[in-house]
């Protein structure tokens, strides 16, 4: 039998919806202040999440590389047990600039000193020629072949102290006046037997300073590089040192590209 519908008070058997009452806190309308409160809520839960990703982020990366020598002849020579080093790219710059500022101080008076050599050379070298040939018209002259053995040594000498300005010029264009300038760097690897490297470098802009040498003939060859690589940590980065980013090379990621003084 279904119980009678009571008008006032709906009868617990019959479809009911649920009424509350206003002080009753689950069908409170929201306010303003709890609106406040919710938007904390997000902004701190976007903030943990940022820190959180942050905090997942990888800070460092592998580099790799390879170093070597093309000959004029085509062959390829790796270059084993060369030191690479690692450095921010800002304190590979700030060598830069220190060795661009010591070079401009010293210059101007090695100049000076190079062109008075160059000048009396000249003028040796015109009186040294004179007494060859007044030696040659006058063999048997004692006093002219004297004269022209003074002219020739006067010569040497001035010709060699001339040399000596030129290397001492040469010197504040090369890659060592401005390596001499860098601190202990963080990061160092050496290349296997085939030229090969690898080293954790931290993400951004990292400069690469390495120094060989090689045998050919009698003498040694001396190659240098100071270079830049980007490193993002999306993929492992990868640099050859090789003939076209020598230092002095005007390549794309050479440091040699910061104008040096000339000479």
């Amino acid at each position: 039998m279904i119980p009678p519908f009571d008008r006032q008070s709906r009868s617990l058997s019959s479809p009911s919806v649920s009424h509350r009452g206003i002080d009753d806190p689950v069908g409170a309308v929201p306010t303003c202040e709890d609106a406040v409160v919710n938007t904390n809520h997000v902004r701190i839960t976007i903030l943990l999440v940022s820190l959180l990703a942050g905090a997942c982020r990888p800070s460092d990366a592998t580099l790799t590389g390879e170093v070597f020598i093309v000959t004029r002849g085509g062959e390829n020579y790796k270059l084993g047990l060369v030191e690479v080093r690692a450095y921010p790219d800002s304190v590979l710059r700030n060598a830069m600039a220190s060795g661009i500022a010591a070079a401009k101080s010293q210059l101007p008076a090695l100049n000076r000193v190079g062109d008075s050599l160059s000048k009396r050379a000249q003028q040796l070298s015109a009186v040294r020629d004179q007494a060859a040939k007044s030696s040659s018209a006058n063999i048997l002259s004692d006093a002219l072949q004297q004269r022209s053995y003074t002219a020739y040594a006067r010569y040497t000498e001035a010709y060699a102290e001339l040399e000596r300005n030129r290397l001492e010029r040469d010197v504040v264009a090369e890659a060592p006046f401005y390596i001499s300038r860098l601190p202990a760097p963080s990061v160092i690897a050496k290349t296997d037997a085939d030229g090969k490297f690898s080293m954790k470098v931290p993400l951004g802009r990292v400069a690469l300073v390495a120094h060989a040498s090689r045998s050919v003939g009698d003498s040694n060859e001396d190659y240098y590089w100071l270079v830049w690589n980007d490193v993002t940590g999306k993929e492992a980065a990868t640099v050859m040192l090789s003939n076209d980013n020598l230092f002095g090379n005007r390549c794309a990621s050479c440091y040699a590209g910061i104008e040096l003084p000339k000479l």
